[in-house]
Formats: C-alpha cells, sequence, structure tokens
C-alpha cells in the first residue's frame, strides 16, 4: 500500500514539474507574447476566419468559438476563447468535460481542482507552462452558462 502511494505521488510530482518547465506550444499557433501583426497571420495560416477586428471564429472540440487576443502595450497578454452559452448547467459540465479530454491531448494532463480566478465563475482545470496558464471553466452570465479557455502569459 504505501509503495503505491508512493509511486503514485512520484507520478504526479513528475507530471506537474514536466509540464510547468515546458514552454507552451500554442493554441493554433497562437501565443501570448506575439504582436498584432504575428497573431493575424499566425490564425489566417492556420485556418482561423477573421470575424470582427482582430476577433477570429474557430472550430475546436466539435463547436464554434471565438478568439480574441487582450493586449498590454504592443504585445498580447492573453487569449480568450469562448464557446456558444449553454442555458442547462449540465450541458456546460458535459462540454467542460469534453474540452477537457481535447486540451488533454494537446497540452498533456491538466491540474484538476477548482481554483478561483477573477475572470471565471468557475475554474475546473489549468495547465501551468513555462511562459503561460491555460484556464478552462465557465462564466456564468444572466442564467446562461459560458465555458471558456484563457490563456495568459506568465510574466
Amino acid at each position: 500500500m504505501k509503495k503505491l502511494l508512493f509511486l503514485s505521488l512520484l507520478f504526479a510530482v513528475l507530471i506537474l514539474n514536466s509540464c510547468s518547465s515546458k514552454p507552451f506550444p500554442g493554441f493554433f499557433g497562437l501565443k501570448p507574447g506575439m504582436n498584432i501583426k504575428e497573431f493575424i497571420s499566425t490564425a489566417k495560416k492556420n485556418g482561423l476566419y477573421l470575424h470582427s477586428g482582430d476577433s477570429f471564429t474557430v472550430k475546436f472540440c466539435d463547436e464554434f468559438a471565438s478568439v480574441s487576443p487582450i493586449f498590454k502595450g504592443d504585445k498580447i497578454k492573453a487569449i480568450d476563447i469562448w464557446f456558444g452559452y449553454k442555458k442547462d448547467p449540465q450541458k456546460a459540465r458535459d462540454f467542460i468535460f469534453k474540452l477537457k479530454g481535447c486540451l488533454t491531448k494537446l497540452y498533456g494532463i491538466p491540474i484538476s481542482r477548482t481554483i478561483s480566478h477573477p475572470n471565471f465563475t468557475v475554474v475546473h482545470y489549468y495547465w501551468k507552462f513555462k511562459d503561460a496558464y491555460v484556464y478552462v471553466g465557465v462564466r456564468i452570465k444572466h442564467f446562461k452558462s459560458y465555458p471558456r479557455i484563457l490563456i495568459i502569459r506568465r510574466d
């Protein structure tokens, strides 16, 4: 029993440390720290559809999402990805679980615990990289749940 506990703790430490020491691989090639010209050219090159100003639409995990950069100076500080609202909270939870599966294929195993973040009502999962954090959660507005991914540059 002690050996199993030790091995599971060792595995957890190795996973968490390996994820936080790797650089962020990007979301459709998009990364915080890019300037607006790099962001737009990368988005167009990778098949995202410009829909207004510097916001794009992408189909990810079988649903359409709006991808918007958030600037700090001339560089992108964060990338905000919003999905369509879900009136039923259970459908929102099911979609968050589906998002976790899609993002796990890209970034590996997430840290799964509910944490507080000022831009979310609830954060369900997050990934910690050397240069970025990736949060997956829900924002509730007017009794509608909006699944959301937020990628923030680590300073």
